[in-house]
């Protein structure tokens, strides 16, 4: 088995078959899938059991912790290929990229190897994308949307999210990833995911500070001025939003850079 598409989901069954049949055709003795699911309530297996999966590359399990970080690691034990990438519910591959093709081209270097590429993000008509200038030091401070990589599962075996952690444990990861492994960028668009989770959009006062608390801890900052500016800029991006809406505020964001 060479590649694993993991999919975690939680109550929303529509985006969980949204993401299931953007990678369905891919599933073959290569490519396998492997759904964590989370629910409360039985809509994602109902769901699943819908659908017309060739059952043999496909495997759906009842998550048997709590969090989301935990269901990821839970899929990682579960996953039997050389490399691993994480398509949540609602998140899909991109039209425009081909994972037989990528497969064909990279298949040598997935045991070994981070393989990242670029992102579309949107939010209702809004869409931007994440994508590597080349320049700007992978890590603290520029990292690749962890739809757009795929790891290796020797790697993520032995060093596995911090369940601790409720926001950036993903970033922690990445950091010791990009640190430790050899990496190839790819200058395609691999995923399209919509923005508005909790780690673009924390919705209240509290779940601010505390992103803001998992940004310094898992960034390693300890100086009193770069902490107090995360603490700002994430105070200030949340009022702005409660004033202007996230779309507007998405909107004026890309304005400004455009300038």
């Amino acid at each position: 088995m060479k590649i694993s598409i993991i999919t975690i989901c939680r109550n929303n069954p529509s985006e969980m078959v949204r993401t299931i049949n953007g990678y369905l055709s891919y599933l073959s003795s290569d490519i396998e899938a492997i759904i964590i699911d989370g629910s409360d309530n039985d809509s994602c297996i109902e769901a699943f059991r819908y659908l017309n999966t060739p059952l043999k590359h496909i495997n759906f399990f009842k998550q048997t912790s709590k969090g989301l970080y935990a269901a990821m690691n839970e899929g990682i034990a579960k996953a039997k290929g050389d490399s691993l990438i994480f398509m949540n519910s609602g998140d899909t591959f991109s039209s425009s990229f081909d994972l037989f093709c990528f497969l064909e081209k990279y298949s040598f270097l997935l045991k070994s190897h981070i393989i990242f590429g670029n992102a579309k993000l949107y939010y209702k008509d809004y869409y931007k994308y994440h994508k590597w200038d080349r320049i700007e030091p992978i890590g603290k401070k520029w990292r690749p949307s962890h739809q757009a990589i795929f790891m290796p599962r020797s790697f993520l075996s032995e060093n596995k999210f911090s369940e601790s952690l409720k926001v950036s444990a993903d970033t922690e990861l990445q950091i010791k990833a990009f640190k430790y492994l050899k990496y190839i960028y790819i200058d395609e668009t691999i995923c399209e995911f919509e923005l508005g989770g909790i780690s673009s959009y924390p919705k209240t006062l509290k779940m601010t500070i505390k992103h803001c608390n998992e940004l310094i801890s898992t960034r390693k900052i300890e100086n009193y001025w770069p902490k107090f500016l995360i603490y700002i800029k994430q105070v200030i991006k949340l009022a702005v939003i409660k004033v202007i809406g996230y779309r507007n505020y998405l909107r004026i964001v890309k304005w400004i850079f455009k300038l």
